[in-house]
C-alpha cells in the first residue's frame, strides 16, 4: 500500500510484478512481495497497479538484492567486538547502523558509510553471559530503508569473579578472615569456606565484601592450617584465595612460677622464709628438752 495511491481503497488495486524467474516471485496473506533475493549484482523487478476501472500506475522498477554480507572473525564476544560488512557490486553508498543485542535491549550503536569492505567495532559494554545477535539498520539514496537481526553465532563467555583478602584477626582462639570480592559480568557471587581442604562452614556477604565466621582452632589440631574461600559465579565461573593459620600459640605451656628468694636470719645463715616457724619450735623443743635433762 505503501508502493501506490488511488482515490479509491488501495486494498482493492491488483498489484502485478514481474521479473526473472529465478526470483520466484509471490504474493504474501498480506499482500507483500516476496522473492529470492539474488546474491551478487542485483535483479530488477516491474510493478504497476491496476484499479477496478483498468487505469494503470504504470511500471515501477525496483532492484532486489543483498547489498552487503555480515560477519565477524570470531563467535567469543569481545568488547569492542568487531563485525565486517562487505558490500555487494552495483549498489549506492549505503549507510549501516550497527549494535549488538540481547534478550531485546541494544548496546551503544555504531554508525558507518562504506562502498567497500569495512570491519567496525561495535561496543559490548551492557552484554552479559549467553547468546548474542547483531542488529543493523540500512539506509540510502534510493534504497528501501529496512533492519534486521542477525545470529552469527555470537556468545559471551562469563569471567570468574575476582577475590581478595582486607585482614585477618585473632580474638583469644578465635580467628576470622575479610576480604572483597567483585564479578566482571555483574552476576551473583557465591561462596563456600574450606580448611585443609574440608567444606567447613559458610561465608557471608554484603555489598562488595565477605566475612568468614569466627573458627575456634583450638579444636584444630597444632600446626599449620590453609583456610581457602571459593566463590563463583552465576555462570558458575570460579576463583578462590587462600591464607595459611598457625594456631601454634594457642598450645604454649604456661611459663613455671619463680621459687620466691631465702630470707637472711641475721646470723649470717640464710633460711628460707616458708619453713621459719617449723624451725623456731624446733629450737626452742630443743632447749627445753636440754633443761630436764641438766
Amino acid at each position: 500500500s505503501s508502493w501506490f495511491t488511488d482515490e479509491g481503497s488501495v486494498s482493492q488495486l491488483d498489484v502485478r510484478c514481474t521479473g526473472a524467474a529465478s526470483l520466484q516471485l509471490s504474493e504474501g496473506a498480506d499482500r507483500s512481495l516476496w522473492a529470492e533475493i539474488p546474491r551478487g549484482s542485483a535483479a530488477e523487478v516491474s510493478c504497476e497497479a491496476v484499479d477496478s476501472a483498468d487505469q494503470s500506475t504504470g511500471n515501477r522498477t525496483w532492484h532486489l538484492g543483498v547489498p552487503f554480507s555480515l560477519s565477524t572473525p570470531q563467535q567469543t564476544l569481545t568488547d569492542p567486538h568487531p563485525i565486517t560488512l562487505s558490500q555487494t557490486s552495483d549498489w549506492p553508498d549505503l549507510t549501516v547502523e550497527i549494535a549488538l543485542m540481547q534478550e531485546g535491549s541494544a548496546s551503544a550503536s555504531t554508525s558507518v558509510t562504506f562502498t567497500e569492505e569495512i570491519t567496525v567495532d561495535v561496543s559490548a559494554s551492557s552484554m552479559v553471559p549467553g547468546p548474542v545477535q547483531v542488529w543493523v539498520s540500512v539506509q540510502g539514496t534510493d534504497v528501501y530503508s529496512m533492519e534486521h537481526v542477525y545470529d552469527l553465532s555470537i556468545s559471551k563467555e562469563s569471567s570468574p569473579p575476582s577475590l581478595s583478602i582486607t585482614s585477618t584477626e585473632w580474638d583469644g582462639s578465635q580467628w576470622s578472615m575479610q576480604g572483597q570480592y567483585s564479578d566482571p559480568d555483574g552476576e551473583t557471587v557465591s561462596f563456600t569456606m574450606a580448611i585443609d581442604g574440608s567444606d567447613t562452614g559458610s561465608v557471608s556477604s554484603s555489598g562488595n565484601t565477605w566475612s568468614t565466621p569466627s573458627i575456634n582452632f583450638r579444636l584444630w589440631d597444632e600446626g599449620e592450617h590453609v583456610v581457602t574461600i571459593e566463590g563463583c559465579d552465576a555462570s558458575n565461573k570460579c576463583s578462590s584465595v587462600s591464607q595459611t593459620v598457625d594456631n601454634s600459640h594457642l598450645f604454649d605451656e604456661p611459663e613455671p612460677e619463680p621459687i620466691p628468694p631465702p630470707i637472711d636470719d641475721g646470723d649470717g645463715g640464710l633460711l628460707p622464709a616458708t619453713g621459719l616457724p617449723a624451725l623456731i619450735v624446733a629450737v626452742v623443743g630443743a632447749l627445753m628438752y636440754g633443761r630436764r635433762r641438766g
